[in-house]
């Protein structure tokens, strides 16, 4: 039974809703941050770009969080829901050309509608890189940033990751990011380097602050780093 005193609790809880590309890495990662004030609902497995924030609409219409104002259909002011998606670039000329527009397009209506975004440009994993070494080329993609997370893990001692990174094809994409693997070595290896990642991503993003640079040529940039601030300022 819940008592009034647990109700209020509950209440008082700031809640944020996260509509997360993946269902294993951001999920956990974001869950992580989870206080006796703050609760983080991760919606999981939303696609990536316009998929994903036309599933963070359906998510605020199916449950009330939605007004309209001036006839434009927009999320409650202080709902605090997040699409987080990667641009994931595309080898393909022509994917390449349809991405840049759709990746553009996804940011600007998400914020149209009151929706805010930590998207990553190339992916997620530029953001775990950021706890270990900065990232300083704007050609660099997601498979250089699994590669120098792969070299960077198997020089960490953890009794969990050394049964498995001492073997030939031990690599962090294949290893590294299912449940177990992510919560018992990466959740663990990044937690004390939380302040510097956001001060690389930081230093990232600001170099386009006062340019008109498209947000698809924003490379490398991952926002992750305004939603951990967020979450923490309410903590």
């Amino acid at each position: 039974n819940i008592r009034p005193d647990d109700t209020r609790k509950v209440n008082n809880l700031v809640n944020f809703i996260i509509i997360c590309e993946d269902k294993i890495s951001e999920p956990l990662y974001f869950k992580s941050f989870e206080t006796s004030k703050i609760k983080v609902n991760c919606i999981v497995n939303q696609k990536s770009m316009m998929k994903n924030v036309i599933n963070a609409i359906k998510y605020c219409e199916n449950n009330g969080l939605t007004e309209t104002v001036k006839g434009i259909n927009c999320v409650l002011p202080g709902s605090n829901i997040w699409c987080v998606f990667d641009r994931d670039k595309e080898p393909n000329l022509n994917d390449k050309q349809n991405g840049n527009i759709e990746f553009n397009i996804s940011i600007k209506q998400a914020t149209d509608m009151g929706l805010k975004v930590a998207w990553s440009n190339d992916s997620f994993e530029l953001w775990i890189l950021l706890h270990f070494e900065n990232v300083t080329k704007d050609d660099v993609e997601r498979n250089l940033y699994y590669d120098r997370l792969t070299k960077v893990f198997k020089t960490i001692q953890n009794d969990f990751l050394d049964k498995i990174s001492s073997h030939k094809s031990f690599s962090y994409k294949k290893d590294l990011k299912n449940h177990r693997s992510f919560q018992e070595v990466v959740l663990k290896e990044i937690a004390d380097k939380k302040e510097i990642a956001k001060s690389r991503a930081r230093i990232l993003h600001e170099k386009f602050k006062d340019s008109n640079t498209p947000t698809h040529k924003q490379h490398p940039v991952t926002l992750v780093y305004q939603l951990v601030e967020e979450i923490e300022a309410n903590g």
